[in-house]
C-alpha cells in the first residue's frame, strides 16, 4: 500500500482533526469570541469560551506582553487578571480568556505537520512488517 493509498485509508480521522485545526484558526482570524458576562459584575467583567478576540495583539505587546514573545498553544495562559473587577467591587478577579486563545497560523502549520508525519512514522512501520 503506498502512502497516498494508506492516507485516503484514514482520511475520516484526518478530516477530524483539520476540522478541528481549521476551526481553532477560524476562531481567532474571525475573532469569534463566544463572550459570557460574569454574574458578579456584568457589565464590566466578561468570560470567553472561544478566544477573547484579542489574537491581533499577540505581536504588538498590548496587555503587556512583550511584542516578541510567543504565545504557542497550548502553552498560553488561559485565565488573566482582569482590573475591570475591581469596579464591581469584587475584589481581584481572573477571567478566562478562550480555549483557543493565541492559536494562530503558525500553531495550524505545526500541528498540521505534525499530523502528517505522524501518520507517515505508522504507515512506515505498517509498511516494515
Amino acid at each position: 500500500m503506498s502512502f497516498k493509498e494508506y492516507l485516503i485509508s484514514k482520511r475520516n480521522i484526518i478530516i477530524f482533526l483539520m476540522v478541528i485545526n481549521s476551526f481553532a484558526l477560524l476562531v481567532n482570524v474571525l475573532e469569534i469570541r463566544g463572550k459570557i458576562d460574569d454574574p458578579d459584575c456584568p457589565e464590566y467583567l466578561e468570560h470567553y469560551i472561544l478566544s477573547d478576540g484579542n489574537w491581533s495583539y499577540a505581536f504588538s505587546g498590548y496587555y503587556g506582553k512583550n511584542p516578541y514573545q510567543r504565545n504557542f498553544w497550548p502553552f498560553v495562559d488561559f485565565f488573566e487578571f482582569s482590573e475591570r473587577s475591581y469596579y464591581c467591587g469584587v475584589g481581584r478577579k481572573d477571567r478566562f480568556s478562550g480555549f483557543f486563545r493565541y492559536f494562530d497560523y503558525s500553531e495550524f502549520f505545526v500541528y498540521s505537520v505534525i499530523m502528517i508525519l505522524g501518520f507517515y512514522i505508522r504507515w512506515e512501520s505498517i509498511r516494515k512488517k
